[in-house]
């Protein structure tokens, strides 16, 4: 057994334990964290721990990336060093003290912790401007996060250009965001590909975190320094990654943003890049205004849109007449949350833009459009925004704007239910993206396919692109789309029956809930938690979690309340009636909504309770009710529900060929699903309706479907367990026993399955039906 801070890790067990409360790993985590730990002593290259922990070389670099980052998030200390040391271009090291213990503590063996290695040494300005800048180096984890592919033959490496280390008064802090900004636009305009300011602000916001800058995974890492030189202004720049020796380039005026421009034209010329031509005009007007623009973008960036907003404001009436300003004006409103001067702003201004106007100009406001309609929840005002945005771009070289206009039309046909068409714009959307530099972009772009894929009952397609997009959200912050990413993965893993694997990502869920603002997003995160702990048997955790959400809101009204009510129903059966009442109230004016899994499962617990309480006119209105409600659905999902629906009134009618059509047509459809979690709650009742009719060969079919499962989740141990006490067979009803009690945590087994069953004749043909999940010959 290992001992490392609070934390001790068991091999034989495969158990990790905090202050004596385990802690689950998904077994890829775990294997991971062992082969680090018992080999100490040395570094560990990516392909020696890949080939480890996979059991095979052709694993995507990106997986183990995931694994580290969830290791290091659940055992590493707030503030302080990582536990798992990255060696650049190399792999990783365990470095936190460690101990070998038996279970007396006593006979601890003290392994040495590793020495670091010492720092590379730097020019002294250098280091000087890295310590301006440490917090930009704070999770640039484009190490942890979105490694950079080799750039194609022929096209630069993407740059990205760190915020500026200024040396002078206060009054100029808005250059060190600010001449970040002028920097980007001028190598962009040389053709140089370079991260987007946005992405840089967004990763660098925890100065804490600070990383050398040898791990950072970007081609080319330019750090920049501001300093008055008499009456001039002088801005260096230098390379920190991609050439070797290090570029440098320096330039001196009496205005910083030529002093930047032209230190960012010295060094495209020594990138091997021609230098973007001279700007539009010279004049003093346009250089107020591109200074003006640029503070109040480094202000928005910053977060202080007051400061943004007054900078514009005290333009001059030349100056509010470019469309760059009127522009950068109503962003600023939208970044305020002011949508409704945000919107009249921008319409005004393409109303008076016309086609000898610079395209790229006019999808910008478009896209600008998109985004408040798409807040404001005008869905067919996003769709037109859009288009118009995409017909400008789709022939120009604009590959940030377009893909920003791609992700607008694919939301709108998301929202619109048109799958095949959202996926072909989020697909293109991350190509172009991609292009640009904007790595958040393509975070959200992979954030959003991975929910597609998720709606069209595609889970092991959704489960890889959620994962990478709740690991790259997370490192750039963006906690409100890392919890929208983490909520949908958390669901996909209860659908295909891992709440194990549920369960380690559940901390991470709760963290972000508390922070969160939005309350759908927080109330939907809480819910998936409640789901989590009652799914790994941790009753009284979700007990307790359940009465602060019915405190916020009454256990819910409307389709999120479906959640609550049916976790309500489950975990506090002495309330079954009144939860049942609450649902049958709210069903009958819900559309059917993701598979209608929700609202179907909600339908089904008020006709079974009906049909167990013997009233037979009550489930008739169910039933019909059913019907209707899954006929107002174009999918095929809500009619797994009608099948189900009248397989039980079949069944409770002794109906018995009827019941079992309409339970062999639930289980068609849910086996086409390929849902997991469809398929269970199916075989569940068809099953148990079954072995009630002492039909156990026909049990055993239906519930070998499903036997896969019974090693990772409790119901469906459960249900193997219920099959085996029927067939009375003492070795695998034991075993089943055994299975179950390892997975039920607080909940209690039905007592009559935990006594031994009475043996029964011995019949080859079924004990074959059960081994085998086929049903017997005839």
């Amino acid at each position: 057994m290992y001992r490392f801070g609070d934390f001790r890790l068991d091999p034989a067990t495969r158990e990790l334990h905090r202050d004596g409360e385990r802690i689950v790993l998904p077994p890829k985590a775990f294997d991971c964290l062992l082969w680090l730990i018992e080999h100490r002593d040395r570094a560990v290259g990516r392909d020696e721990l890949i080939a480890a922990v996979w059991g095979k070389a052709d694993v995507a670099d990106n997986l183990l990336v995931q694994v580290v980052t969830r290791l290091r998030r659940m055992i590493d200390e707030a503030g302080g060093d990582s536990a798992i040391r990255t060696i650049p271009r190399f792999g990783y090291r365990w470095a936190a003290a460690t101990e070998i213990v038996d279970d007396a503590p006593s006979t601890a063996v003290v392994s040495a912790t590793p020495t670091p290695a010492a720092a590379t040494p730097r020019r002294r300005w250098l280091v000087a401007a890295a310590a301006g800048v440490a917090f930009a180096f704070a999770a640039l984890v484009l190490a942890l996060a979105l490694r950079e592919p080799p750039a194609p033959a022929g096209r630069a490496p993407l740059a990205l250009v760190l915020p500026v280390a200024v040396e002078a008064a206060p009054q100029h802090a808005w250059m060190r965001l600010g001449l970040m900004v002028a920097l980007i636009e001028r190598l962009r305009a040389s053709g140089q590909p370079v991260v987007p300011a946005g992405n840089v602000v967004a990763l660098a916001r925890d100065a804490a975190d600070a990383l050398p800058a040898d791990t950072l995974q970007a081609p080319l890492v330019i750090a920049a320094r501001a300093q008055t030189h008499g009456e001039r202004w002088r801005v260096s720049l230098q390379t920190l990654r991609g050439r070797e020796p290090p570029l440098e380039a320096t330039a001196e005026s009496p205005d910083a943003l030529d002093a930047a421009r032209l230190a960012a034209d010295r060094l495209a010329r020594q990138l091997g890049i021609a230098p973007a031509t001279p700007d539009r005009a010279d004049d003093g007007v346009a250089r107020l205004l591109t200074q003006r623009l640029i503070r109040a973008e480094a202000a928005t960036l910053a977060g202080d849109t007051d400061a943004a907003r007054t900078l514009l404001d005290a333009a001059d009436a030349a100056e509010r007449q470019s469309p760059e300003w009127r522009y950068q004006r109503a962003w600023t409103d939208f970044s305020a949350g002011r949508l409704k001067a945000a919107q009249a702003r921008l319409e005004r201004l393409l109303a008076e833009l016309t086609a000898d106007d610079a395209a790229t100009m006019r999808a910008r406001a478009y896209n600008g459009l998109a985004n408040v309609q798409y807040e404001r929840g005008d869905l067919d005002g996003l769709r037109r925004s859009a288009d118009a945005a995409v017909a400008l771009l789709r022939d120009r070289d604009a590959p940030g704007e377009f893909g920003r206009a791609l992700m607008s039309r694919g939301v709108a046909h998301a929202q619109g239910r048109d799958a095949d068409a959202a996926q072909r714009d989020f697909l293109q959307a991350r190509v172009a993206l991609e292009s640009a530099g904007d790595r958040l972009g393509v975070a959200r772009a992979e954030l959003a396919l991975g929910i597609v894929a998720k709606r069209r009952g595609r889970l092991v397609e959704a489960l890889p692109a959620l994962e990478g997009a709740a690991v790259h959200l997370g490192a750039f912050d963006a906690a409100h789309d890392e919890l929208v990413a983490r909520t949908h993965l958390a669901d996909a893993q209860l659908l295909l029956l891992e709440p194990a694997a549920a369960l380690a990502g559940e901390p991470r869920l709760r963290e972000l809930s508390a922070h969160e603002h939005a309350p759908r997003a927080r109330a939907l995160a809480d819910l998936l938690r409640i789901e989590i702990l009652a799914a790994n048997g941790r009753l009284q955790a979700a007990r307790e979690l359940l009465r602060h959400a019915c405190a916020a809101d009454g256990c819910g009204s409307g389709g999120d309340g479906l959640g609550l009510a049916q976790a309500q129903h489950r975990l506090e059966p002495q309330e079954s009636t009144a939860v049942e009442d609450r649902m049958r109230a709210q069903l009958p004016n819900l559309p059917a909504a993701e598979n209608g899994r929700d609202p179907g499962r909600s339908w089904l617990i008020v006709l079974r309770g009906a049909l167990a309480r013997g009233d037979e006119d009550g489930a008739r209105a169910i039933a019909l009710a059913i019907q209707a409600w899954a006929a107002r659905s174009e999918d095929d999902g809500p009619r797994l529900y009608t099948d189900l629906a009248q397989a039980e009134q079949h069944a409770a009618a002794d109906r018995v060929e009827l019941a079992r059509r309409a339970f062999d047509s639930a289980q068609r459809r849910a086996a086409a699903g390929q849902v997991p979690g469809d398929m269970l709650w199916v075989a569940q009742a068809y099953a148990g309706w079954l072995i009630r009719n002492g039909d156990l060969a026909g049990a055993s079919a239906v519930a070998g479907g499903v036997a896969g499962w019974a090693r990772r989740d409790y119901d469906a141990a459960l249900l193997q367990l219920q099959l085996q006490h029927a067939l009375g067979t003492q070795a695998p009803w034991q075993a089943a026993l055994e299975r179950a009690r390892l997975l039920a945590g607080e909940r209690r087994i039905p007592a009559e399955l935990e006594r031994a069953p009475a043996p029964r004749e011995d019949d080859a043909r079924t004990r074959i039906a059960v081994s085998t999940g086929t049903p017997p010959s005839p």
